[in-house]
């Protein structure tokens, strides 16, 4: 009785050890594939690049669990106790490829025309360092605070609205 319960749990720990076909377990480790946006599959030089634009440089790729993260320090501007501020921050579900920049705007003063012109500014600036065609209509709707989204063949654009005690305008760039 004892032997089979041996041969029992052998063939239990063999038949895990082995789950799946050779292909299966080679995909499973398989780096993922690039994403379509190709400036994104190259995070160090995205970073390198965006820390010249100006608002700071960007923070150490890491990983927390749930994803991958980059982010710059804010960047204030303007006037008063609780300044204007920017910040970019990068996105992903893995270690290799961005999947989303933002570039984020808080708007903590009343003087809402000049942060929008900064933040317009500051995405003109981003197209240029990612080397990408600036598209009009964003740098438009950044500068008059207007939510829009453009679909492009590799990635989407947007500027985005977040409503709460202050006003924070995003754009974001995300890979297809």
């Amino acid at each position: 009785m004892k032997f089979y319960h041996v041969l029992c749990l052998a063939t239990i720990i063999t038949a895990a050890s082995s789950c799946g076909s050779a292909e299966t377990q080679k995909a499973a480790t398989a780096a993922p594939s690039p994403v379509k946006l190709s400036q994104f599959n190259d995070v160090e030089d995205v970073q390198k690049r965006l820390s010249a634009a100006g608002i700071g440089e960007l923070r150490k790729w890491k990983g927390d669990g749930f994803g991958y993260l980059s982010s710059s320090p804010y960047f204030s501007f303007g006037e008063g106790e609780l300044p204007d501020n920017m910040a970019y921050y990068l996105e992903s579900d893995n270690a290799n490829n961005i999947k989303k920049l933002k570039l984020v705007l808080n708007i903590n003063t009343a003087n809402k025309k000049t942060a929008l012109s900064k933040f317009a500014e500051t995405v003109e600036k981003t197209y240029n360092v990612l080397e990408l065609p600036p598209s009009s209509e964003i740098v438009k709707a950044a500068v008059t605070g207007k939510a829009t989204e453009i679909d492009k063949d590799t990635y989407t654009e947007s500027i985005e609205l977040e409503k709460s005690n202050i006003e924070t305008w995003k754009f974001v760039i995300e890979t297809k």
